[in-house]
């Protein structure tokens, strides 16, 4: 099938080449609207990019998905795991803290739209398309076990609470900033992400009752 571009082209993408402005202008609309809503003649109008160049790059739009995801996981190993966890400097508590700040600052950037790109594609992909899983696995596996380690030396040095899992603790971590950044977007309001993420670190990070 052949799919025409629109003429209105994103000026701001068009400094690279053609493969790259078609990926990052797959990503834009994939964070903003998700990746079915984000349809292939809308990404090559923003990217400026013709059908036929684009068939030269990528098999299709499924293709295109799989070298985003690639790209979101490479972002996030980058950007995230990497200057975050990896950072011996800050104690396990301030990097928790650091990396649900990030998710802050990127909802009060983006004024409360857009949210999680992995999120996204794990509710539409997840049951569709056994390799946008996989990637998608990979990635939040990788983070999961970021955190884990991160919260099991906090437990060792006394700044998080002894008597929880680690293990347990890092899916309820991913699962809460999933969980907030849908609410601070519904309710266009980012107090509701620093409540919700404040409240997670005082209940990990305060002793248990005796």
């Amino acid at each position: 099938m052949t799919v025409k571009a629109k003429t209105s082209v994103d000026s701001g993408i068009l400094r690279v080449g053609a493969r790259e402005r078609v990926l990052e202008a797959a990503r834009i609309l994939i964070e903003a609207q998700g990746y079915r809503s984000a349809s292939l003649n809308d990404i090559l109008a923003k990217a400026g990019v013709s059908s036929s160049n684009f068939y030269y790059h990528f098999k299709s739009k499924e293709d295109l998905g799989l070298a985003v995801v690639q790209q979101f996981t490479e972002g996030l190993e980058e950007h995230v795991i990497k200057p975050v966890f990896h950072d011996r400097k800050r104690s396990p508590l301030q990097r928790l803290k650091a990396y649900l700040d990030l998710h802050q600052k990127k909802l009060e950037a983006n004024h409360c739209t857009g949210g999680c790109p992995f999120g996204k594609l794990v509710s539409e992909l997840s049951e569709e398309n056994p390799c946008f899983r996989q990637l998608i696995e990979s990635a939040f596996g990788r983070l999961r076990d970021s955190l884990r380690e991160c919260i099991r030396e906090g437990i060792e040095k006394g700044e998080l609470r002894r008597g929880i899992d680690p293990a347990n603790a890092s899916t309820l971590v991913l699962g809460t900033v999933q969980g907030l950044m849908l609410v601070a977007k519904g309710g266009k309001e980012s107090a509701a992400f620093k409540q919700g993420a404040n409240e997670l670190l005082r209940l990990l990070s305060e002793r248990a009752p005796d």
